[in-house]
Parts: C-alpha cells; structure tokens; sequence
C-alpha cells in the first residue's frame, strides 16, 4: 500500500511539472529588434523583422528559447536622404555584409539560462548562452537578458554586443585591415532585442 501511494505521488509531481510548462509564440508583429553600428566619427542604426520564435516558461523560470530573423527586411533609421538610404541598405545586404541573397535568415537558439540578480527590473534576469546563427556561421554568445510575465503574454529583452569578424563580415573593420585608417567600422555592433509572445 505504501508503495502504491509513493507511485501516486510521484506520478502526480510529474504531471503538475509538465502542466507547469508554458510555451509563448512571439509575434512578430509585436516585437523589435533594432541595430547600432558605430565607426570613426559616427554610427549608424535601423533595423530587423522578426520572422518566428518561442520560449518556453517552467513556472516564472526559462527553460527554452529560440528566434528567426529575416536578414532581408533590413532597414536603416537614421538618414532621412531616400538615396543614400537604399545605398546604404543595398550595401549592407551584399557580400561585404550580411549576404542576404545566400542567407536570408540569422538566428538563435539557448543552450543555457541560469537567474542572474544583475541589473535589477520588473521581470526576471538570467545569464543566457546560446548558438548565434549569422551568415550561415554559428558561435557561441552570452548575454544578460530579461523576461517579463504578464497573464498569458511574455516578453523578453536583450541587448547583444556581437562580433562581426566572426561571422566573416570584415569590411572596414580595422582588426582586418590595419591601414584603414579614418574609414574603420567599429567591429562590434549591438542588438536591441524585445520578443513578444502570447502563450499557446
């Protein structure tokens, strides 16, 4: 009898952690990723779609993440002449770049997230590892990011330094190519990233 209601009782446990598991669909409509590049004497900034992702909540705590970008849908916010714009844009999605035609899409998937007290907010913090997809290169990043939990909506926030030369994107980066002189591009750039999901 005793070992019938330890079975009971463990079978329980498990079907409440299961139930305790809730999956979020970010909606890309609802979501932003924006861009900053910097060089010598300036920068530059715009930004990302969204094209899918999800997370996965084990009560308040991550427990799985991953996101898609349309690398094609990159656009540029701060020069308002229409010309140099599209210029600037067509540059960035050529091969010195991001080489859209050939990879259409980055992303990111978590390996791991443990709860980091660091920059206190409203939601939970975490030190977050995961496999940056750029190019059709991945690498390993880490980063502080943030998940708020509101009803049956999540949202999760980051911001991401990445290395570019990492992902081959060298053009004007002076690390590279050391006589560039006043034409260097910074070879960080960062990721402004807010994900918003509804639960399934």
């Amino acid at each position: 009898m005793k070992v019938l209601s330890i079975s009971i009782a463990l079978i329980a446990a498990m079907a409440f952690k299961a139930a305790d598991v809730k999956n979020y669909v970010f909606d890309p409509n609802g979501s932003s990723i924006h861009w900053v590049a910097k060089k010598v004497g300036g920068a530059h900034d715009g930004g990302v779609k969204l094209k899918s992702g999800e997370l996965s909540l084990e009560g308040e705590n991550l427990k799985a993440a991953s996101f898609v970008v349309d690398m094609n849908s990159i656009s540029v916010d701060d020069l308002k002449d229409a010309g140099y714009n599209a210029k600037l844009v067509e540059h960035l999605k050529a091969d010195d770049f991001f080489s859209t035609n050939k990879n259409p899409e980055a992303s990111f998937k978590l390996k791991k997230a443990t709860i980091s007290k660091e920059a206190p907010s409203a939601g939970k913090n975490y030190n977050v590892t995961g496999d940056l997809t750029i190019k059709g290169i991945t690498k390993e990043v880490s980063f502080l990011a943030t998940v708020v939990k509101s009803g049956n909506m999540a949202t999760a926030i980051a911001n991401i330094k990445i290395n570019r030369v990492n992902y081959d994107i060298k053009y004007g980066s002076k690390s590279v190519f050391s006589d560039i002189g006043d034409k260097a591009i910074d070879d960080e750039f960062s990721l402004e990233i807010k994900l918003t999901g509804k639960a399934k």
